[in-house]
């Protein structure tokens, strides 16, 4: 595991999302982590968020910001959330502006 991805893992463990805290996968692409995580909805039912991190030198020690809320989406169906991440992954190896990953992604 990359020294980013460890610092987003325990960030995440201090700043975990109220719907979606438990952290299941997580990729790194240059300065970007795509996660996958779970949880339980207000309904109590299964829950899943895959959401995009920035990390840049400003916030390099406690913040991690996503930059395009655009691409942070939740989902009731597992196997959907994972296709998602998996598409995320696939389009921040194909390129280098995160623009361009959102104008892949909303096509």
């Amino acid at each position: 595991m990359t020294n980013l991805r460890k610092k987003f893992r325990q960030w995440q463990n201090n700043h975990p999302n109220f719907i979606t805290p438990n952290l299941e996968k997580q990729s790194q692409r240059n300065n970007y982590i795509i996660e996958l995580s779970s949880g339980r909805d207000i309904d109590d039912s299964k829950m899943f968020g895959v959401s995009v991190y920035e990390h840049t030198p400003e916030n390099e020690h406690s913040n991690f910001t996503a930059p395009n809320h655009d691409l942070n989406k939740p989902f009731h169906d597992r196997e959907e959330a994972m296709a998602y991440f998996n598409t995320l992954k696939k389009q921040f190896k194909n390129y280098n502006s995160i623009k361009k990953v959102v104008n892949e992604v909303e096509k």
